[in-house]
């Protein structure tokens, strides 16, 4: 004798794909040492203040973790400065007619 199961139904299978993205994202948050999060806050920090279309007025930073570890502290001032620079050297281009 065999069994027949039927598909579950459309939102499960939904509910299921978001809350198995949602536990990869936190996932890899997570994994990120103290520089790397630093790095990531000051890049896109770095992207606003250069103006890059996209990042307008953000400004990402831990601030108990810039206080108090030195790691986040130095990777959210080395992000800042090299995707700031980056931003003014080779600017996004947008709206760029052909």
């Amino acid at each position: 004798m065999t069994t027949r199961f039927d598909a579950p139904p459309a939102w499960l299978a939904r509910a299921s794909a978001a809350l198995l993205i949602l536990l990869v994202t936190v996932q890899c948050a997570s994994s990120l040492t103290p520089y790397q999060l630093g790095q990531r806050d000051g890049c896109d920090t770095g992207y606003s203040d250069a103006g890059r279309p996209g990042y307008e007025a953000v400004f990402a930073r831990n601030e108990s973790l810039f206080s108090s570890n030195e790691d986040y502290k130095r990777g959210w001032i080395e992000g800042e400065k090299a995707c700031y620079a980056t931003e003014m050297n080779f600017p996004t281009m947008t709206n760029v007619v052909r």
